[in-house]
C-alpha cells in the first residue's frame, strides 16, 4: 500500500514537471547523450538487454517452470503499465494511438513522458521479485539501471521522464501485489520451513496457528526438543507496516508494535524485551533467535511453555494460587521499568511451572501511566474469567494500595483492548455497569474512594434561549453600525464557496485543538475521538459557556484512564497557558509584518503597572489565603501539587511541547484564515497579517466576558470596528463578521450536538 501511494504522488508530481527539464536534468542528459559514438552498439545491447529480460522472465515461468500464476502476474502488470503509461502520455502530450504502439515497439529520439518500454520493464522485474531468489532479483535491478542509462545515452528520455517510468512501473506491481497478493505478504509454510532449515532448524512440520497476531504470521512447529512458536515478518510487511501503523495511531488508541524502520529491527526489539522481561525474573518464552532468511523474511523464533492461554480455561479452572502467581510475574515485570501493552489472559500461557507472558510486540519502556494501563488491562481481564471478587483479591495480595489506586482510572472501556472487552460479551451500557462495580471493589479493597467521573452538565432550556437571544442580540448590535438595507444587499452578493471555505477552516480547527491535547496529557488518546470530542465541545460551549466544553473534555480524559488531576491541570491550565503564549507570539510577528502602521503612543505605561500590581497582589493574598486555611490547603495543594507535576512532564518533554505549540499555532492561524475567507466572500480582502492580528486581540478580549453570547456580541462589535478602520467599509465589515460568528460559533454546534450523541453512545463520555 505504501508502495501505491508514494508511486502515485510521486508521479502526480513528475506529470506537473513533465516537459521542463531543469538546468540540472538537462545537463545530465547531455552529458549521457554526447558519449562517443563508438558506444552505440554497447548501449543499444544494453537498452535491449532490459526487454529481452523481461521477456524472458515471462517465458521461463510460464514454459519452463510452469508458474502459471508467476506468468499471470507479469503479464498483468505489464498489460496495466502499457494502458496507464498511454493514458498519461495523452495526458501530457496528446499522442494518438499509433504514436503510442510506435513508441513502444521502436526506438523514439524524441524524449517523451513517460517511457513506456522502460516501464514495462520495470513492471515485469518488480511483479516477478517476490517469487525470484536474491541474486536473481538483483541482476533484474542492475539491468534496469543499464537500460536507464542506456536510454539518455540514445536521447529517448529526459531524467524527469525515466524516473516517472520506473515509478509507474514499480506503482504498478505493487498495486497487482496488493490486490492479488504475493509470497511476500503470508509466507507459505513451505516457505517458512526452507528459512528454519537456514536458521538451522530440524522441523518436523509447519502449521498455521489458528491465533494471529495483528501484524505478522504466527506459525506453529516443533523439532526434536519441543513445540516452537515462529513470527513471521514477509517483505510486504515492510510496505504495510508504515500504513496500518499511521492509520491505527490514527484512528485508535492501540498503535501495535513501536515503529521501527525495518522487518528485522522489528522482530529483534521483541526479542529484546522478551529477554530483558526474563533476565528480572519473569517467565516468559526462550528466545532462540531473531534473523533473517530465505526470500527476504524476519523471523522469531521461540521455544513457548507447554500448556494452553489462559483465556482459554473456564472460571472454575483458574484457582487463586495461578492468580497470585500472575500478579507476582507482573511485578517482576515492572520493576524492570517495563510495560506488556497489552497484558490480557489472551497473552498469558499456563504452563507446567506457573504463568508464561508471552507476546511482547506492544512493549513499552517508560512512565507509571503504561505501567498502571497493564495493571487495569489484566484486572479487567481476569474479573471477566473469575469475577470481579476473586479478581481484585487477587491484587491486593500481591500488589500495594499505591498499585490499586493507580490502575482504577483505567478501568474504562476505552482504555482497555478489544480482546478484553470483547471477553466480557456485553454491550457498551451493560459493560460500564460492570466495569463501575469492579472500580468500587477495589476502591474498597484499597482503602479508597472510587475515581469520580466529571459530570456533564444538561442543557436546560433556559440555556438554549440565552444562546439564541445572544444571536438575535448580536444581530441588533451590529444592525446599530450601518444601514440594515445595505446590509442585506451585501449578504446576498456573497461568494457562498468562500462561506464553505470558511466553515471547513472553523471546523478543522478542532484538529489543531486534538493535535495539542495529544502534548498536553500525559497519557495516549485516540485520534478521531479526540478530534470527535473536540467538536462536541462547540455544542456545549454554546449551550453552557466555559463550564461545558472543559466538563466535556475533562470527563472523556478520565474515560481514558487519566486521573482528574491529571486531566485538569493538562487539558485546562497547561492547554490554556500555551495556547495564550502562541497567540501572544503570533501577534507579536503579525504585527510586526502587517503594511498598516499602529500607534501605540497614547497607551500610558504607568497604567500597564498599576495593573500589573493589582494583578500580583491579587494573586498573592489568593496563596496566603490557600496557605492559611488547614481546610482549604488540605483541598487544593494536592491537586494543585500533582497538577504541577504533570505540567512539569509535558515542559520536560521536547516531543510533547512541539504537539502543544504545534496545535495551538495551527488553530490560531485557521481562525486567521477563516476570518479572511469570510471578507472575501464580500469581494474585499486584507492582508493576512493584519486579519491575524485583528482576530487574536479582539477574541481575546472577548473572551474574558462570562456570559452566554456576551462574548460573541464583544467580538462582533469590535471586529467590525476594527475592520473598519482598516478601510472595510461598514456593511462588508458587519455582514463578515457576522458571516464569521455564524461559521465559528453556531453552526459547528449541530455537528458537536451528533458528536456529544456518538460519544455517548461508545461510553468515551
Amino acid at each position: 500500500m505504501v508502495r501505491v501511494v508514494v508511486a502515485a504522488g510521486g508521479l502526480a508530481l513528475l506529470i506537473s514537471h513533465a516537459g521542463h527539464p531543469t538546468r540540472t536534468e538537462q545537463t545530465l542528459f547531455e552529458f549521457f547523450n554526447s558519449l562517443p559514438s563508438t558506444l552505440k552498439p554497447l548501449f543499444e545491447l544494453l537498452y535491449g538487454l532490459g526487454l529481452l529480460w523481461a521477456v524472458g522472465l515471462l517465458a521461463t515461468a510460464a514454459f519452463i517452470a510452469r508458474r502459471w500464476r508467476l506468468a499471470g502476474t507479469m503479464l498483468l502488470t505489464a498489460g496495466l503499465t502499457w494502458l496507464v503509461g498511454r493514458l498519461i502520455a495523452g495526458l501530457v502530450s496528446g499522442a494518438s494511438l499509433s504514436d503510442s504502439v510506435d513508441a513502444i515497439l521502436h526506438l523514439d529520439k524524441t524524449p517523451s513522458f513517460p517511457l513506456v518500454r522502460l516501464a514495462i520493464v520495470v513492471a515485469v522485474v518488480a511483479s516477478a521479485s517476490p517469487y525470484l531468489t536474491r541474486p536473481v532479483r538483483r541482476l533484474g535491478q542492475v539491468l534496469v539501471l543499464f537500460l536507464t542509462l542506456a536510454a539518455m545515452y540514445l536521447g529517448t528520455g529526459h531524467p524527469n521522464d525515466l524516473l516517472g517510468s520506473i515509478l509507474l512501473g514499480w506503482g504498478m506491481a505493487a498495486a497487482v501485489h496488493l490486490v492479488f497478493g504475493s509470497p511476500g505478504g503470508r509466507p507459505t509454510r513451505a516457505d517458512v520451513a526452507a528459512s528454519l532449515e537456514e536458521l538451522g532448524f530440524d522441523v518436523t512440520s509447519v502449521q498455521l496457528s489458528a491465533l494471529q497476531p495483528s501484524e505478522g504470521t504466527l506459525m506453529l512447529t516443533e523439532d526434536a526438543a519441543g513445540p516452537l512458536w515462529v513470527k513471521v515478518l514477509g517483505r510486504d510487511d515492510a510496505d504495510t507496516q508504515l500504513a496500518s501503523k499511521a492509520w491505527r495511531s490514527l484512528a485508535y488508541k492501540d498503535a501495535g508494535p513501536t515503529l521501527t524502520l525495518t522487518r528485522l529491527q522489528q522482530v529483534q526489539r521483541e526479542a529484546y524485551s522478551t529477554l530483558l522481561a526474563g533476565k528480572h525474573g519473569v517467565c516468559v518464552p526462550d528466545v532462540l533467535v531473531a534473523a533473517t532468511a530465505g526470500p527476504g523474511a524476519a523471523l522469531l523464533v521461540v521455544r513457548p511453555a507447554a500448556g494452553p492461554r489462559l483465556s482459554e480455561l473456564a472460571g472454575g479452572q483458574i484457582t487463586d494460587e495461578l492468580l497470585d502467581a500472575l500478579w507476582h510475574q507482573v511485578a517482576k515485570l515492572h520493576s524492570a521499568r517495563l510495560a506488556h501493552g497489552s497484558l490480557n489472559t489472551s497473552h498469558v500461557v499456563v504452563g507446567a511451572d506457573g504463568p508464561v507472558i508471552v507476546d511482547f510486540s506492544r512493549a513499552r519502556f517508560g512512565t507509571p501511566a503504561h505501567r498502571n494501563a497493564d495493571v487495569a488491562e489484566l484486572l479487567a481481564s481476569t474479573a471477566a474469567a473469575v469475577g470481579d471478587a476473586r479478581a481484585v483479591a487477587a491484587l491486593h495480595r500481591v500488589a500495594d494500595d499505591e498499585t490499586i489506586v493507580g490502575a482504577l482510572g483505567y478501568l474504562e472501556s476505552a482504555a482497555l483492548t478489544p480482546e478484553t472487552r470483547a471477553a466480557y460479551g456485553l454491550s457498551r451500557k451493560d459493560l460500564r455497569k460492570r466495569l463501575t462495580a469492579l472500580r468500587n471493589a477495589g476502591a474498597e479493597a484499597a482503602g479508597t474512594e472510587p475515581p469520580t467521573v466529571q459530570q456533564l452538565h444538561r442543557v436546560s432550556g433556559q440555556s438554549l434561549l440565552m444562546a439564541v437571544g445572544a444571536l438575535i442580540a448580536v444581530s441588533v448590535l451590529l444592525s446599530e453600525l450601518g444601514s440594515p438595507q445595505e446590509l442585506w444587499q451585501t449578504v446576498k452578493q456573497a461568494e457562498w464557496l468562500f462561506v464553505l471555505l470558511a466553515l471547513a477552516l472553523s471546523m478543522a480547527t478542532n484538529v489543531g485543538y486534538a493535535v495539542a491535547l495529544f502534548g498536553a496529557v500525559p497519557g495516549r488518546l485516540p485520534f478521531w475521538p479526540t478530534v470527535t470530542m473536540q467538536v462536541a465541545c462547540s455544542f456545549s460551549n454554546l449551550a453552557v459557556p466555559y463550564i461545558g466544553g472543559a466538563a466535556v473534555q475533562i470527563r472523556y480524559l478520565q474515560k481514558q484512564g487519566i486521573p482528574i488531576t491529571d486531566a485538569v491541570a493538562a487539558g485546562g491550565a497547561l492547554m490554556g497557558a500555551v495556547n495564550l503564549l502562541v497567540q501572544v507570539f503570533v501577534f507579536i510577528v503579525a504585527v510586526a509584518l502587517i503594511p498598516e502602521s499602529l500607534s501605540v503612543s497614547n497607551i500610558d505605561a504607568s497604567d500597564l503597572v498599576k495593573v500589573l500590581l493589582v494583578v500580583v497582589v491579587v494573586v498573592l493574598l489568593g496563596i496566603g489565603v490557600v496557605l492559611g486555611v488547614p481546610r482549604l490547603r488540605r483541598t487544593i495543594v494536592p491537586p494543585i501539587k500533582q497538577g504541577a507535576t504533570t505540567i512539569l512532564e509535558a515542559l520536560r518533554s521536547p516531543r510533547r511541547m512541539l504537539t502543544l505549540i504545534g496545535g495551538n499555532l495551527f488553530v490560531t492561524v485557521t481562525y486567521g484564515l477563516c476570518l479572511m475567507a469570510c471578507i472575501a466572500a464580500y469581494g474585499k480582502g486584507l492582508p493576512f497579517f493584519t486579519i491575524l492580528a485583528v482576530n487574536i486581540g479582539v477574541s481575546t478580549i472577548a473572551g474574558l466576558v462570562p456570559l452566554p453570547g456576551g462574548g460573541a456580541a464583544i467580538s462582533a462589535i469590535g471586529l467590525s470596528g476594527v475592520l473598519a478602520a482598516f478601510g472595510v467599509s461598514e456593511s462588508v465589515a458587519v455582514a463578515a463578521v457576522l458571516t464569521n460568528q455564524l461559521v465559528v460559533t453556531y453552526l459547528p454546534a449541530i455537528p458537536g450536538w451528533i458528536a456529544t450523541r456518538s460519544l455517548l453512545q461508545r461510553d468515551y463520555l
